[in-house]
């Protein structure tokens, strides 16, 4: 919601983004709108998940301990 208001905000105070993309406003505003509210799900999402995880007693996992054999690095 916030950066469905931030985006409008900012295209209405855009004095140029009407000039520079003509007709195409519209398709580029709808990409933009789309992108920051799929950014928001994905973040949403991952919080969400983040939380369940603490309340089940799940400990956190660090990704620098948890090296697999084929991600280590070779000996030179």
């Amino acid at each position: 919601m916030l950066c469905t208001i931030a985006l409008a905000l900012a295209f209405e105070l855009s004095t140029t983004f009407g000039r520079t993309y003509g007709p195409l406003a519209g398709i580029v505003a709808l990409q933009l709108w789309t992108f920051f509210s799929a950014l928001a799900i994905l973040y949403g999402v991952a919080v969400a998940a983040q939380l369940e995880a603490v309340r089940a007693g799940v400990p956190a996992q660090d990704p620098a301990k948890d090296k697999s054999p084929e991600m280590a690095p070779s000996p030179a």
